[in-house]
């Protein structure tokens, strides 16, 4: 990839000339797309389920880049997967719009947080594929409460 930025170190793929997938900690990824990086689950510090879970590697928040992040994708509301006070400092670190994906559900929580933190909110439907950006797709699949998405 050419113009690699500078990242909190952890594993990196390349996929092709334009894109690159970093683990960043427990079940977070950035994919790296030049029309804007897809954020998932962030979770980048503090505790969950009330104290029991702490991140064994946290990334390093004065390196971490995410001045390309433009989407961000929620899988389901446990707090290792839909953070707030990550998604609170996400937002204060990324100028212009930031959209968040979310799974369709009865429960209108996940959408009025995030819109509340200032995302643009799209809700997903299963096995529908949304296209993201020019090389960037997601298709929603899910399981109970939880959800994945095939990114193309």
């Amino acid at each position: 990839m050419t113009g690699e930025r500078a990242a909190p170190g952890g594993l990196r793929l390349d996929l092709d000339t334009s894109t690159g997938l970093r683990f960043l900690s427990h079940s977070c990824l950035l994919l790296e797309d030049d029309d804007g990086d897809l954020l998932m689950d962030p979770w980048f510090f503090g505790t969950v389920f009330n104290g029991a879970w702490s991140l064994l590697a946290p990334p390093d928040l004065d390196r971490l880049d995410l001045t390309g992040v433009r989407h961000v994708w929620i899988s389901h509301t446990h707090p290792d997967h839909f953070h707030l006070p990550t998604l609170r400092w996400v937002r204060s670190q990324v100028e212009g719009p930031l959209t968040a994906f979310v799974r369709r559900s009865s429960n209108p929580t996940l959408c009025r947080t995030m819109a509340d933190l200032g995302f643009d909110v799209v809700e997903l439907r299963p096995r529908h594929t949304h296209r993201v950006t020019e090389h960037l797709a997601l298709t929603l699949f899910t399981h109970g409460e939880d959800s994945s998405v095939v990114i193309d």
